[in-house]
């Protein structure tokens, strides 16, 4: 009985139905309704042969199947359309927005067949607006629609905005676009339903619905409108979405950059980007350690289009990446499996540039409901939870390559594995893995996309922009590239591809001579790769690699000899370098290389660790056997004539206990060589405890430096100069000495040395020149006259380019003239490098400053020298004093000095007067000046101050 009602109720309704049916079709003769049409690419096309198409015309063919009308169309603009409905020249018009402020002239269907947005777009060449960018949206000229309610829209938009724009309308759409690709006009309004390429949307407004319009005399026309929209929606409620997906899937929209979006990507133009490095085809390092595949193809896309520059941060697995990218040490990272970090709230995931596919392998019918054991490759991490909740049984058994996965499924140590599709295409040819099938594929696709943090919204909204501009075409490109430079950076693997058929179907012989070449040719790339890689490229000899195998494999093999490791390093090899230019550099590194391959024997081993530093492993019997190598060598290096002359210190470590590593062994020879570094009669020294001791002292005092001088523990010593001539003091040379809270006062031979090497001496300097400067002009505002003191200038300060500067501003800040500063600079400092020395000079003495040479006779004094320096004072070293008692050549030597420099304008000073016996001498030959301990030890400044008030 319930059977028969309710068949019953299901009559009375399709006759209800058919009724309304039969009422709607009856409205007019012939079952026609006539459409006016405006052409819009995407929403409705009219073809040469007048065969109309797209989204409204599918509506209306919808419509036709509950109303059974016809449809004739009339094509015209916009306004025609508007007009002919006015005027009863047409029933209907489709794609209208509701507009309340304005009395209807015609009537509104009850449902909507569309959301309508409205959009402005520039030409996609347009680099001078930017999304949403309003200042730069005044007086530009923006086409729009005759007759569409898109124009009162966007005025109104434009005045929300306090944009002043000038609206230009056009009859059609195509009109539009033709006069935005030829610069009439700088934008154009358009909507969701508009397909155009070369533009890029610069804002969005106005989100409405869309609805056929009928004129107001056709109520019945309306009816039936409505009654068949109700039907279409009730059968398919997402009737509206579908429609617009099925002609608008395609849809490529670029938006442009924002104001903030241009400025960050000014401001920030490398971009940090974490990626996986073990990914075959997809995501790897090349035999170059370069970054590459079809994931780097689509990265580099996204960054043309973006106008960043990727920095690639390689990581082995998903934990680092994200690690990296929280602690905000790259700002993006790859997701293999974009929608699966959702759970991460630090992290916001891009849209997707690339999807893949993953298909289960196996040799046997797998069912996936029982136990079985899966090869997954590390990159797949992800997938774990949801790989169980897929497969209930299974056992993971992770691999670090997708190859790897098959070869254990080929051997039977697992049943099956997941690959993506790529790869299983990049496999599937090969003849090894011809017995493993796809089994089914696992889930839906997967996305590619990016990573960034949750904060960095800016970036995530460039990246999605960018991510919309990669076309089908373009993707296509990136997964051809990429499986070419994968199948090139893999030759074996594509020859054997490529041939396979014959190298199976051709005789023994033949797969022998193959397998024959191709094992010599791959014998002869390793051991070129070997070569390449244990060889230093400039010398030919050993880099330290090599070197840390054959050093090991002799001390392991010789137990019973004795060898000792030396550290070879070139002294000013970058002076070399710059002065005369790589090229001649690299000749000196290989005449270093020729020299100690010289100078070894095949129980040695030589090699160059970096720049200009080499090492060896020297078999000796007794200490004297590697002092006579290290002697030949400097022999040899001192007769390099090329161009620079060239000079090393060694350290020698004695390996007395095999088991310590290189490293450390190369760290305390070059503990030995830093304490030679500056020392002119040794250029070697041994290492042995108290290396390690001094330089455990050394560091301490450097690392005490800092303090000292914030805290003036440096002080200011005068050391008295007397005029022959009056007797009294005429002038004073600045010294410092340290005052150390817990050491009382520190010997200047400890730390300045230590300094100078270190290249702390130049902040020292300056503390002790201003303390200088700021004594004389404390004594001239006391009354007590300005004395000239002389400052020490070490060989950092002249290869200083604002040192000119540095004086200037002092003797400016302290109102102090510039010959009362007095510039020392030591007889040693002339003879290293006399051209820059005299350029330097030069370039002081212009400032009037005067010059004094230190330490006159501890060296190689030249003639020639003294005629080219602008020296204004000569002091005569204190060891020619020493040996006045002892020999008349002495005091011969100095007379003729003196009288030397009085022929020259050159006054003299003479230091280290320690007795009577020297000052009366000294008197006798008519020297300008003296100091020494005979008339004043250093002295503190007020204790100098005393001295010299005492003294008037």
């Amino acid at each position: 009985m319930r059977k028969i009602n309710r068949l019953i109720f299901i009559i009375i309704i399709l006759l209800f139905i058919s009724a309304f049916n039969s009422n709607a079709m009856s409205v007019y003769e012939d079952n026609i309704v006539r459409v006016g049409i405006c052409e819009l690419p995407g929403f409705l096309k009219i073809d040469e042969g007048a065969d109309i198409k797209g989204y409204e015309k599918e509506y209306l063919d919808e419509i036709a199947l509950y109303t059974g009308w016809k449809y004739e169309y009339i094509s015209g603009t916009w306004e025609d359309c508007q007009d002919w409905l006015r005027t009863g020249e047409v029933d209907v018009i489709g794609n209208i927005q509701k507009n309340d402020s304005e009395e209807p002239a015609y009537q509104y269907t009850d449902i909507s067949t569309g959301n309508y947005i409205r959009e402005i777009y520039v030409s996609e060449n347009n680099n001078f607006i930017g999304y949403e960018d309003f200042k730069n949206f005044s007086g530009i000229r923006i086409a729009g629609l005759s007759g569409s309610s898109d124009i009162e829209a966007c005025q109104n938009y434009l005045n929300e905005k306090g944009v002043n724009a000038e609206i230009v309308e056009y009859n059609k759409y195509s009109e539009m676009i033709s006069a935005l690709k030829q610069g009439k006009v700088e934008a154009m309004i358009a909507s969701n339903y508009l397909q155009i390429e070369g533009v890029k949307r610069v804002a969005k407004f106005d989100v409405s619905d869309s609805y056929f319009v009928v004129a107001n005399d056709k109520e019945q026309i309306l009816e039936g409108f409505n009654f068949a929209l109700k039907q279409i929606c009730v059968s398919n409620e997402n009737y509206n979405s579908e429609l617009y997906k099925k002609y608008y899937s395609n849809r490529k929209v670029i938006d442009a950059f924002s104001p903030k979006e241009i400025d960050y990507i000014q401001k920030n133009p490398d971009l940090q980007i974490a990626v996986d490095n073990n990914w075959e085809l997809m995501s790897y390092s090349d035999k170059e350690k370069q970054y590459k595949g079809i994931n780097q193809e689509f990265l580099e896309l996204i960054a043309r289009n973006s106008g960043f520059k990727f920095q690639y941060v390689e990581c082995n697995d998903n934990k680092t990446k994200l690690s990296k990218l929280k602690s905000n040490k790259v700002q993006a990272t790859i997701s293999i499996l974009g929608n699966h970090v959702d759970s991460e709230s630090s992290v916001k995931t891009t849209d997707s540039y690339y999807k893949i596919i993953l298909v289960l392998l196996s040799e046997v019918d797998v069912k996936t409901s029982d136990r079985f054991k899966l090869a997954l490759p590390k990159y797949f991490e992800l997938l774990e939870k949801e790989i169980f909740k897929a497969y209930p049984n299974v056992t993971i058994q992770y691999f670090q390559s997708g190859q790897q996965c098959l070869n254990a499924v080929k051997s039977g140590k697992v049943t099956a594995t997941l690959l993506d599709n790529n790869n299983y295409n990049l496999y599937s040819g090969l003849e090894a893995y011809k017995e493993i099938e796809i089994e089914s594929t696992y889930g839906d696709m997967y996305s590619l996309a990016l990573n960034v943090r949750n904060d960095n919204y800016i970036l995530l909204s460039i990246l999605n922009k960018s991510i919309a501009r990669i076309t089908d075409e373009e993707t296509q490109v990136c997964v051809i590239d990429g499986v070419h430079d994968f199948e090139k950076a893999n030759t074996a693997m594509l020859l054997f591809r490529t041939y396979k058929r014959e190298i199976f179907s051709g005789i023994l012989i033949f797969i022998l001579l193959i397998s024959t070449i191709w094992i010599l040719y791959k014998n002869r790339k390793e051991k070129e790769y070997e070569k390449k890689a244990y060889t230093d490229s400039v010398t030919g000899i050993n880099n330290w690699d090599k070197f840390c195998i054959e050093a090991v494999d002799k001390l392991n093999c010789n137990e019973s000899n004795k060898y000792a490791y030396v550290l070879l390093d070139l002294d000013k090899f970058k002076i070399i370098n710059s002065r005369y230019g790589i090229s001649e550099g690299d000749k000196a590194l290989l005449y270093v290389a020729e020299a100690l391959k010289e100078n070894t024997t095949r129980k040695d081993v030589i090699a160059r660790v970096y720049a200009d530093v080499f090492c060896m492993l020297i078999h000796y019997d007794e200490e004297l056997d590697i002092i006579r190598k290290i002697s030949s060598i400097i022999l040899k290096l001192e007769r390099y004539n090329v161009g620079p002359k060239l000079s090393a210190v060694f350290g020698i470590y004695k390996i007395e206990d095999k088991s310590v590593s290189l490293n450390l062994i190369n760290d305390r020879a070059n503990l030995a060589k830093n304490t030679v570094k500056q020392n002119s009669v040794n250029a070697y020294a041994f290492y042995d405890v108290s290396v390690m001791d001094k330089i455990i002292q050394e560091t301490d005092i450097t690392n005490s430096m800092t303090e000292a001088l914030k805290t003036g523990q440096f002080k200011l010593f005068l050391q008295p100069k007397y005029s022959l001539k009056t007797g009294k003091i005429e002038s004073a040379e600045a010294l410092v000495r340290w005052v150390h809270p817990e050491k009382g006062i520190i010997s200047p031979n400890e730390f300045i040395p230590l300094f100078e090497r270190k290249g702390l001496i130049k902040n020292l300097d300056y503390y002790i020149w201003e303390q200088a400067c700021k004594t004389m002009n404390k004594w001239e505002k006391q009354g007590l006259g300005v004395l000239p003191i002389a400052i020490n200038v070490s060989k950092v300060h002249l290869y200083s380019m604002d040192l000119v500067n540095k004086l200037q501003s002092l003797t400016q800040t302290y109102g102090i003239k510039p010959r009362n500063l007095e510039l020392e600079i030591t007889e040693r400092l002339f003879c290293s490098d006399s051209d820059l020395v005299l350029k330097m000079m030069n370039r002081i003495k212009q400032n009037d400053f005067l010059f004094t040479m230190d330490d006159f006779g501890s060296e190689y004094s030249s003639l020639k020298l003294l005629k080219q320096m602008p020296i204004d004072v000569l002091k005569i070293d204190q060891e020619f004093l020493a040996e006045i008692s002892l020999s008349d050549k002495v005091k011969i030597v100095i007379r003729d000095v003196i009288n030397m420099a009085k022929h020259m304008n050159i006054l003299v000073v003479c230091e280290g007067v320690e007795t009577k016996e020297q000052a009366d001498f000294l008197k006798e030959t008519n020297c300008d000046y003296v100091q020494g301990y005979y008339y004043s030890k250093a002295l503190s400044v007020e204790a100098f101050e005393k001295l010299l008030i005492t003294q008037d």
